[in-house]
């Protein structure tokens, strides 16, 4: 669900270019009003007339300024908390005979609503002499496997041989996932220092399921040590592994404000309705740069208050420089309202 201030007109442009093809977009002038013509996916021109005195603002986003990254957390022992079994006053070992359970709190794991909040475990029974590697190992597996129940998955566990260098495959790699499948043997690449818990890609489709980022809270529990009741671990937010372009969501707003020409209701007479015919691909690569115009309407006599309206144009994003570019250069050299440069940085 999206919202708008009085109406939102939203175009994908494939590219900036004047010929009459499918997706490509151009500008002009005519006086002193701006002339915006977009070809959709009947190759078919939509006009829109802005006359240049009434742009309120304008703007560029790049894509990569709105992709996301996803939230994870780092679960490590409370070294303060840990028996020295070597006599070398040093913690080294669990201790012998708790229960060390990780409680992971899952907003909407079994209904999509703020109210509803799920939980999933993981439990290792600490032994004498439990190293703290090999508790992260057990601990990985335990929930790793208790996540595993689910049809949907929505988070992965990991373990890692470094608490500030997260890398996760290639050379030099210290984060390894964990699997309900993994064998507790075959994690043997060095020691462990901590477990991961990070965010899975959740399903979409659009118009209908938008895509939600998967917000949890890693919490450990308490142990005895010493008479005392202590909470045995930490949870520190990191940034996550999954990135996820803006393409969805775009693809997701051509479709909400694509009801604005004439499809209020957004296919309400199904089967009885023209089906609409979009351009955005939900799978772009690099994402979508977006381009803002906010403007406003007026009239004569009882039509003299502004009437705000909003133009919003994707491009979709390449590697360096994209359409989007395009666009804001041939806008510009028409010499009136400037559309700063996108930032890349």
């Amino acid at each position: 669900m999206f919202t708008q201030n009085q109406i939102r007109q939203m175009f994908v442009a494939n590219a900036y270019s004047t010929t009459a093809a499918e997706g490509n977009i151009s500008v002009s002038k005519k006086g002193t009003d701006y002339k915006i013509v977009h070809y959709g996916k009947d190759g078919l021109p939509t006009i829109v007339h802005i006359p240049e005195d009434h742009i309120l603002y304008t703007k560029a986003v790049a894509a990569a300024q709105m992709k996301y990254t996803s939230r994870a957390s780092l679960i490590t022992l409370n070294s303060n908390y840990l028996v020295d079994t070597n006599n070398d006053s040093t913690g080294d070992s669990l201790v012998s005979g708790q229960d060390y359970i990780l409680n992971v709190r899952i907003n909407g794991l079994y209904w999509d609503s703020d109210e509803v909040w799920g939980h999933k475990y993981g439990a290792v029974h600490a032994t004498y002499g439990m190293s703290p590697s090999n508790f992260y190992i057990k601990m990985a597996l335990s929930l790793a496997k208790n996540l595993s129940r689910d049809v949907a998955p929505m988070l992965k566990v990991y373990v890692t041989t470094s608490t500030s260098s997260f890398v996760y495959s290639g050379s030099g790699q210290t984060v390894f996932e964990v699997t309900a499948d993994t064998a507790e043997s075959s994690l043997t690449t060095g020691t462990y220092v901590g477990i991961i818990i990070d965010e899975v890609e959740q399903p979409w489709r659009l118009g209908v399921m938008p895509q939600h980022p998967v917000e949890f809270i890693a919490n450990p529990s308490t142990i005895l040590f010493s008479g005392e009741e202590v909470t045995w671990g930490t949870s520190k937010k990191i940034a996550g592994n999954l990135i996820i372009q803006n393409s969805k969501k775009i693809a997701d707003m051509e479709y909400f404000y694509h009801a604005n020409r004439g499809d209020y209701n957004r296919e309400a007479a199904w089967p009885n309705n023209w089906a609409a015919a979009y351009l955005a691909n939900s799978n772009a690569q690099y994402g979508y740069d977006v381009v803002e115009i906010h403007w406003y309407w007026d009239g004569a006599n009882h039509a003299v208050q502004k009437s705000e309206k909003d133009i919003t144009i994707a491009f979709p994003a390449a590697s360096g420089t994209g359409e989007c570019d395009n666009f804001i250069t041939a806008w510009n050299n028409l010499n009136g309202v400037e559309i700063e440069e996108i930032d890349r940085d």
